[in-house]
């Protein structure tokens, strides 16, 4: 639907309780911890957008991004034996 443009016809389909079901739903501030507490280190793999017009922002994505990478995971451990 997003590559259709049907935004708008979304939230008639899913809910907040769908979303907050399957994804780690926080501002930028609290999202490394709530992905930790969500996911407990249990995916390999991170998708979001960051907004970035202007350096104060670039740097906060730098920050957000190192953060979400310190969480502990199991693929790391095996990766790193």
């Amino acid at each position: 639907m997003s590559i259709q443009g049907k935004w708008d016809e979304m939230p008639k389909l899913i809910s907040d309780d769908m979303v907050d079901e399957f994804a780690a739903v926080a501002t930028y501030d609290g999202i490394a911890a709530e992905i930790e507490k969500k996911f407990g280190g249990d995916v390999d793999s991170i998708g979001f957008g960051v907004p970035t017009r202007n350096p104060d922002e670039e740097e906060r994505a730098k920050e957000l991004i190192a953060a979400i990478q310190r969480i502990p995971t199991p693929m790391k451990q095996a990766v790193a034996a």
